[in-house]
């Protein structure tokens, strides 16, 4: 039982660190602002020694742990009725891994479509023409915002009360 407990939070804390992490630095660097704004902020971070292993290290394999860790998690829990609570605490606590998986696909869209299928060799001001030509693109189709928008509320949810249950 004690075995349980430690790897639920260590679960957690491959999910909210990073993401944590992410989430604060966009919004320092990138959030809020211009294509130009956005130029800078993320040249800024490429001008970091080692950067990319950063992303790796710090973001990707973290999260991909997580990943794999929730997916197994829901699949041996199956739905299961908590023991204590209200009907809001089952809802929030079903839709956990749902909006985990869904969370799951949004990144790995993200990831093939930003990062693997960007071009090579772009220095940080064209990626990020590149990157804001192709999400406008993305954001003016309605399946394509349909997603966006589902694939961030989970985000945000999975993120927030994965914090919540973890505290």
């Amino acid at each position: 039982k004690l075995r349980y407990f430690w790897l639920r939070k260590i679960h957690s804390l491959l999910g909210v660190f990073p993401l944590g992490v992410f989430f604060v630095g966009w919004l320092i660097l990138l959030g809020g602002q211009s294509q130009e704004g956005y130029s800078k902020g993320y040249s800024f971070f490429l001008s970091l020694p080692y950067s990319r292993w950063m992303v790796v290290l710090l973001f990707w394999i973290p999260l991909t742990v997580h990943g794999i860790l929730g997916l197994h998690r829901a699949y041996q829990t199956g739905i299961e009725v908590p023991r204590k609570g209200t009907r809001v605490a089952y809802f929030l606590y079903l839709l956990q891994p749902i909006t985990g998986v869904m969370a799951l696909g949004f990144f790995s869209f993200l990831l093939i479509t930003f990062q693997l299928g960007a071009p090579g060799g772009l220095s940080g001001r064209e990626y990020a023409k590149w990157f804001f030509e192709r999400l406008q693109s993305h954001l003016s189709s309605p399946l394509f915002f349909a997603l966006y928008v589902s694939g961030f509320f989970s985000v945000i949810f999975h993120f927030s009360h994965g914090l919540w249950t973890f505290c």
